[in-house]
């Protein structure tokens, strides 16, 4: 028979932040909180947001180049980030993403996201999809 927990709050015994859940195979444990997304979005044009968690607003730094600022700030700027572009009005082709040591630096408020096209030149694209994992502040 199933069971059925309805709850507001999980907070760990041993440490408060902390939940671990019983992996694939019962042989081992991950922890709840290491594996959720912190951040996620949507947006379109580098200007407009269609849904996101943990995202307060966004800055069109130039054309390509974008930064995302969060509600809630990471506890290090070395937090882990992925996501893709892509822009249909261009043959849907993907495009290259995100941040470059060269020209970012890295921070705990915001996340600066560039948009290049066959890896030269900087373009807005239609669409955005990106998220962010590490521990918040």
């Amino acid at each position: 028979m199933a069971s059925l927990l309805k709850v507001d709050t999980l907070t760990g015994v041993t440490t408060a932040g902390s939940i671990s859940v019983t992996g694939e195979g019962n042989s081992t444990t991950t922890n709840l909180q290491q594996g959720l997304a912190k951040a996620w979005i949507h947006q379109d044009d580098n200007a407009d947001i269609r849904d996101s968690f943990n995202i307060a607003s966004l800055t069109d730094v130039a054309v390509g180049k974008g930064e995302n600022n969060f509600s809630n700030n990471f506890s290090s700027a070395y937090y882990s980030s992925s996501g893709t572009h892509n822009d249909r009005a261009v043959g849907g082709d993907m495009f290259a993403a995100f941040e470059t040591t060269e020209t970012h630096v890295p921070s705990t408020s915001s996340k600066s996201i560039d948009s290049v096209y066959n890896g030269s030149s900087f373009v807005d694209v239609s669409t955005i999809v990106h998220q962010c994992m590490g521990d918040l502040a």
